[in-house]
């Protein structure tokens, strides 16, 4: 049986979901969440995701970044359709548990950049979300 709370467990995969495309049960407290819809894999080189309570312990400071090395324009093209609009992000472990960040009332807005080298392509989100990600 795997520990879910496991630190040696790593980011394996990731799939993304619009708000408005999906159903979602979230229960304040709990710590599953329920999510029907259509997901989108996301095939990014490295993800680095930290989320820790803020110095109150109001809220949680959670920090996402997907780096994809496939610059050309019609990657560009696809990753922009997930900026700026309210979605939910599926990580995938590899001791197998999945956790969901963001929810309805709290969603995740992405950011696109280009930086590095060689270049690579960024989807991050930094911000503030008042329950740690939850496990579908």
């Amino acid at each position: 049986m795997s520990n879910k709370e496991s630190k040696r467990s790593s980011i394996c995969g990731a799939e993304i979901i619009a708000c408005a495309e999906c159903d979602v049960i979230s229960i304040p407290g709990n710590s599953n969440i329920s999510v029907s819809g259509v997901w989108e894999k996301l095939d990014f080189s490295s993800v680095e995701f930290s989320e820790k309570p803020t110095s109150d312990s109001s809220s949680y400071d959670v920090s996402i970044d997907f780096s994809f090395s496939d610059t050309s324009h019609d990657n560009y093209i696809h990753l922009m359709t997930w900026c700026n609009i309210y979605v939910l992000i599926k990580l995938v472990y590899s001791d197998g548990s999945v956790k969901v960040v963001g929810s309805p009332d709290f969603p995740v807005s992405l950011q696109i950049n280009n930086d590095g080298s060689p270049a690579k392509f960024h989807l991050t989100y930094s911000g503030q979300q008042p329950e740690p990600s939850k496990y579908l």
